[in-house]
């Protein structure tokens, strides 16, 4: 990436953006292709494939938009310092946050239609989102969809429940809740959070 112009081999260049974070994204995480190839071919013949490609169509915008975001908060890094460049990198940080854990978000619906996480029939739709999520709460060892994938897929499960997944969610989650639901109070000519 150069000068505007993104470049995706040696012997040819792309302007914009979008190919070079598509290629990107392929780069960093080899087997999406292959994710996504599958849920394309397989949409009708599996289980809830629908919902699988559409989330996994989710999760790949947010994972997209993610690598732009880091990209704009280390131009922003770089450049000369001042309220209009810190700005600029806090709104970016904020968005690369809530990117994150949509991202986990999505990949918890995705897990939950692949792996055929149901509802219990006495079950209403604000129970059942409560419960698909990848975040262990606070001092709770269970949680319904990793417990459900770890019973058919007990590598996935153990990953997602490990400490080391669990306290990489707990890095992004406080500061989602923070910037979803802070207050903005206007003052003469800046605006300060609370």
């Amino acid at each position: 990436k150069r000068l505007g112009e993104y470049l995706y081999d040696p012997h040819g260049s792309v302007t914009g953006n979008s190919f070079y974070y598509w290629e990107r994204l392929h780069e960093l995480l080899p087997a999406f292709p292959i994710a996504w190839i599958t849920s394309v071919c397989a949409a009708e013949s599996l289980p809830n494939g629908e919902h699988v490609q559409n989330y996994l169509r989710s999760l790949s915008t947010r994972l997209v938009y993610m690598l732009e975001a880091k990209d704009r908060i280390a131009s922003c890094f770089y450049q000369k310092s001042n309220n209009e460049q810190q700005y600029e990198m806090l709104r970016e940080l904020n968005y690369f946050m809530t990117l994150t854990t949509g991202s986990f978000d999505a990949l918890a619906w995705l897990l939950r239609y692949f792996y055929e996480f149901r509802s219990t029939d006495s079950e209403q739709d604000q129970e059942l989102r409560q419960r698909v999520v990848l975040k262990l709460k606070r001092r709770q060892s269970t949680n319904g969809l990793i417990d459900h994938i770890e019973s058919r897929n007990n590598n996935l499960g153990s990953y997602l429940r490990s400490n080391h997944t669990q306290e990489l969610m707990n890095v992004f989650y406080p500061s989602r809740d923070s910037i979803q639901h802070r207050h903005a109070h206007i003052h003469q000519d800046h605006v300060r959070f609370v």
